[in-house]
Order: structure tokens, then sequence, then C-alpha cells
């Protein structure tokens, strides 16, 4: 059956609890190298290494990271107003709030903030470079009866700058598919 990679995630770690395993998280292999006895030596970017028998390679955009934004100072935002996946953001009530992405992750983001009833942002938008995701069909078209019941919106767009007054993020600057350039508000 279908599943996000969070609820694929938790399920595979049900299945090998009762193996023990131990995790080395927060770290990337850096070297993998054969060895004459048909195993492998493997470095890790923490310095970790490891001798195996056996190498599996699941490679993915972002290497089982998030992909950060890119642009020169946005970092200072972040774990503030800057939130990637996996980050649990503060309360949006009143916020003008973008989500970038095409995946679940994104989808059920934004598609979350539009529907709190309790906690409302001032506005909800989920943007991507184009209008194509890698989300389910299922999600993909919950997203668009969003945006067609008004509780969210979806813009084509990349950032490209971003606005600030002091130490508060408030517009994040973004060129459209039509090479159109504006301004967005987000201030979580």
């Amino acid at each position: 059956p279908r599943c996000t990679g969070r609820e694929l995630v938790e399920r595979l770690l049900t299945q090998i609890e009762p193996m023990a395993p131990t995790f080395h998280l927060s770290q990337q292999v850096t070297t993998v190298a054969a060895r004459a006895d048909g195993r492998y030596d493997i470095g890790t970017s923490t310095g970790t290494r490891f001798t195996a028998r056996t190498v599996f390679i699941a490679g993915g955009v972002g290497a089982f990271s998030p992909r950060q934004l890119k642009l020169v100072g946005i970092e200072q935002f972040t774990g503030r107003q800057l939130f990637y996946s996996g980050d649990e953001p503060p309360p949006a009530a009143g916020h003008h709030v973008i989500v970038l992405g095409d995946d679940d992750d994104a989808l059920d983001a934004a598609l979350a903030l539009s529907m709190a009833e309790s906690a409302q942002s001032a506005s909800v938008t989920l943007m991507h470079r184009r209008d194509a995701f890698k989300a389910t069909p299922e999600r993909v078209e919950r997203m668009r009866a969003a945006c067609a019941a008004g509780r969210m919106r979806f813009v084509a767009a990349q950032a490209i700058g971003f606005d600030a007054a002091g130490d508060t993020l408030t517009h994040l600057q973004v060129v459209g598919t039509d090479a159109s350039i504006s301004s967005w508000p987000c201030d979580l």
C-alpha cells in the first residue's frame, strides 16, 4: 500500500526493533573501499569507520537531509521563521506562510496549515518551480481542491531573494515561470 516516507520509516523501525540495531545519525558515507576478502571499508563524514559485507546505495535528492534554501543571508532565520522538513514549526495563527516543495511532506504541511480551524494562518502558499509534483495523486488532488476553495494557493516560482525588517523575515522575492518577479509575504 502507499505511504509517506515518514510512515515507511516508522514501519521499518517497528520491523527491525527486535534486532536492536545501532544507528549512526547526522553523518553521510564519504568513502567506500572494496577489500580483498569481499567486504567493504566504509568511512563517514564524522570519522566513523565500518567494515561491511554488503553495501546498499539509496541515493535521493538532498542525500536524506532537506535541500536548504540557497539565498545569501537567509540562514539567520532558520529555526525561527525558516523551517525544513522534519522541523516542528511554531503555531502559524495570523501569519503568512510559504511552503516550498513538491513532495508528500510539503503538500501535507501546506494542507494542514490551510485546514487548521483554531489557528488559522493569514495565508498559506505552496510554492514549487513548476506545476508538477512528486506527491501522491491523492495529495495533489486535495491540494488543488484546497486552492479552489480559497483555503490556500499554489504558485509556480522559485525564490531569488528576501526582504527583512531588522531580524524578521517579511517577504520572499520570487521569479515565476513567465520570468516575472514578485514579492510574497511570509512572516513565519
